[in-house]
This record gives C-alpha cells, structure tokens and sequence, in this order.
C-alpha cells in the first residue's frame, strides 16, 4: 500500500465527522516518522555491502496466492493481524492460506522423539506433507521434561526437528482466547493454550492426551 493511503485523515467532514479521528492522528504520525522509503533506500544501499541481495516484491495477489503450488484464488485470502470476535468467542487470523495445519501436543513430541509405543503415529503427521505448528509452550514443556529424564541427546533431537518448524508465540490476544476457553473446556493453562493456538490456525491437534477427547478439531492417537 501506498504511504499517502496509509496516512489519510480520518477527520471525515461536517455532516459526517470521522471516527477516532485523535487515535488515527498519531497513527499516521508514526508512519509518517518511520519514513518507510527512506528504510527502502538505506535497506537497498547498505545490503550488498554484507554480500545480500535486496529483491523488492509486488504486493499484488501476495495474501491471495497459496505458497506451496503459487496458485492466486479468493479463498486463498489470508487475514493478518487481527482479532475478531466471532459466536462470541475470539478467533485469531493465521498469517496462513487455507494450506493444511496441525499441530502436534507435547505428549506427541515426546512419543515421537523418545521412540515410545506411539512414535510411528505421531511420526505420520511430523514426516507428512502437512505444515506443523510448534507453540512455545510445546517448547518448553518437551525441552525441560527430556532433561529432567537426563535425556540431553533426546532433548537436542527435539530442538533440531521443532525449531525448524513454524513456532507460534504466546501473543496477548491468543491469551485471551487461551482463557476463555478454559473456561469453557476446564483444561490446565498449558493444555489451553495449546489447543487455543491451534484452533486459532485453524489447525488440526494431534496429541494422546484424554483431556483433550471430544473437542472439535482433535486427532486423540
């Protein structure tokens, strides 16, 4: 988008006055301060200087085309940034096109890493063509209890196969969502805001965990 349709007022006019107007001022305030071409023309200055190579991208149909087989369709749309409600819950936009997602608990990773009775399984979907989602939480609990097992080759194995991943921060609004679910669901914290993450991606939820049983959009192995 261009920097002067980015920074319009929103002052509206006398028989029908804008919205927010205040709020929208410093908005376009700190765009204008940002100075987004004078990043570009530094960015395309000093980048070869390091041996890189700065390729500028047309934003045309770049929300709208799938990222595996580049193909430009509506339903591709993705949505950034937003929270919205929606059936009186809060949903989050997945920064993803309509590309298939699951997401793998942590008793999943940790069948899969340590080789245990369920490890083909989860295997499945970690080797498939499928794109998987790693929260933070899955991070930390998985690290933290092979170390405890004094496991640190398996705990290193599961940092090389995880990292690689799509790792999904804990954000504030997916906070959000993690509580009110937990509310409905009665899940522990981590468990919450697992399940939150993928149904915010629209993810399906691989996991062994009987706590999960019965939630839309959970694979129970």
């Amino acid at each position: 988008m261009q920097v002067k349709n980015l920074s319009v007022s929103s002052k509206g006019r006398k028989a029908k006055p804008g919205k927010r107007v205040a709020q929208k001022s410093g908005l376009n305030h700190a765009i204008l301060d940002a100075r987004p071409f004078a990043l570009r023309r530094q960015l395309a200055y000093k980048t070869p200087w390091s041996g890189g190579l700065l390729v500028s991208v047309p934003p045309q149909n770049t929300s709208r085309t799938c990222p595996e087989c580049q193909h430009a369709a509506a339903e591709n749309q993705e949505l950034r940034g937003i929270a919205k409600g929606m059936n009186g819950r809060m949903t989050i936009a997945t920064g993803m096109t309509a590309s298939e997602l699951v997401l793998v608990d942590s008793s999943g990773w940790l069948e899969y890493i340590t080789g245990d009775e369920k490890a083909a399984a989860f295997g499945a979907a970690l080797q498939g063509s499928a794109l998987v989602l790693v929260p933070t939480i899955v991070l930390y609990e998985v690290f933290k209890i092979l170390l405890l097992r004094a496991r640190k080759t398996d705990a290193n194995l599961f940092l090389s196969e995880a990292l690689p991943r799509r790792v999904v921060d804990l954000t504030d609004t997916l906070a959000l969502a993690a509580a009110l679910l937990s509310i409905d669901y009665q899940l522990p914290m981590a468990d919450v805001i697992i399940y939150a993450t993928a149904q915010a991606h629209q993810a399906e939820l691989i996991t062994s965990d009987a706590r999960f049983s019965g939630l839309p959009g959970v694979t129970l192995i």
